[in-house]
């Protein structure tokens, strides 16, 4: 996955449809990924994508969220309001970053569910928080890798663990979804207006 982005194989992501051209080039991304599903013709049930009370679902998400948002404005010094951080994450502009987390979370779900079948539940989480954390070197390899980020992605690791066995329990992606966007949306300075140092 990603090497057609590598490759530069994209649609242009300038002007009023950037956005949406960008939540394009993020589907081509997960193609690989999703094309699992339709292939073997899966449900997207095994994807932790079940259609039932998506409403409400997606309702907990967005409140959890907000409280995740609140909590973040609370803690961190010299941080915007609430409602301003919010009102810089959910918007048209970052539709995009909206569909790769999504698509991100879509594919943890697949690869979980599928490892859990061949192996125990713990090593199965450990394998695809790894699996995805190390998703992230060649980017940051293209952008100058630190050795400090390595240590970054241990840390995400570990989370992404935790992070799947909840969501291992519910086997619900939409609300976990909605918390995971705001809260990965809060390390862009353009969002937080905090300095990364």
């Amino acid at each position: 996955m990603g090497q057609i982005w590598n490759s530069g194989i994209r649609l242009p992501e300038q002007g009023p449809l950037g956005p949406v051209l960008a939540s394009i080039n993020q589907l081509l991304i997960f193609a690989p990924i999703l094309l699992v599903l339709v292939l073997r013709r899966q449900p997207w049930t095994s994807a932790w994508l079940p259609r039932a009370r998506l409403s409400a679902r997606l309702l907990v998400g967005l409140v959890l969220a907000s409280l995740a948002v609140t909590t973040y404005s609370l803690l961190r010094k010299g941080s915007d309001e609430p409602w301003a951080l919010l009102g810089r994450i959910w918007r048209y502009g970052n539709v995009d970053e909206m569909v790769q987390v999504f698509l991100e979370d879509l594919t943890i779900a697949i690869l979980f569910v599928r490892l859990i079948a061949a192996i125990e539940k713990r090593w199965a989480a450990v394998v695809v928080a790894c699996l995805f954390a190390a998703g992230h070197v060649p980017v940051m390899i293209s952008q100058g890798l630190a050795w400090i980020e390595l240590v970054g992605l241990l840390r995400d690791a570990g989370l992404g663990v935790a992070a799947i066995l909840v969501l291992q329990r519910s086997r619900d992606v939409v609300w976990f979804w909605c918390i995971h966007y705001c809260l990965d949306m809060l390390q862009f300075e353009r969002i937080s207006h905090m300095g990364t140092g």
